[in-house]
């Protein structure tokens, strides 16, 4: 059993003990009921961590939730967001910097078409803007498989 497991089963634990009592301690942690959003999140977010995107990196590597991946340069992580598989970034995305990088790796004269977020961008809106053939993303790198914190 892996880490990401382990909490699970720990958070699990302590949700169903919550909603008999108004408080817990498990792993040297004490839990009350005010903490039970933030488990649900942890649960949400960890369930997800290692889960296959469905696409491989330029490597021909799966890429997961929970990745840490180099994108034109820039390292983010994958993640699930608002329904989309897509890669965080700590810094917020140069979407000039981008939109210069599509026609010199592509060969084609296309325009951006993205939603431009600030720090995130769509596994999605990558395959789109650069081509990418059947679930092949050659502009993504795997760097790193992480595990959830």
């Amino acid at each position: 059993m892996d880490s990401i497991e382990k909490k699970l089963i720990m958070l699990f634990e302590v949700k169903k003990h919550l909603e008999n009592h108004n408080c817990c301690t498990m792993g040297g942690r004490i839990f009350a009921k005010e903490d039970l959003t933030e488990i649900d999140r942890k649960i949400e977010k960890w369930s997800k961590v290692g889960a296959f995107t469905g696409l491989y990196d330029k490597d021909l590597n799966k890429i997961h939730v929970g990745d840490e991946v180099n994108f034109l340069g820039m390292v983010g992580e994958v993640v699930f967001e608002c329904g989309a598989y897509g890669i965080a970034f700590c810094d917020t995305i140069d979407w000039d910097f981008i939109s210069e990088q599509i026609p010199i790796i592509t060969g084609c004269n296309n325009s951006l078409h993205a939603c431009q977020n600030d720090n995130f961008i769509s596994l999605w809106e990558i395959m789109w803007n650069f081509n990418c053939e059947e679930n092949y993303c050659e502009v993504v790198e795997i760097c790193e498989r992480k595990e959830a914190q």
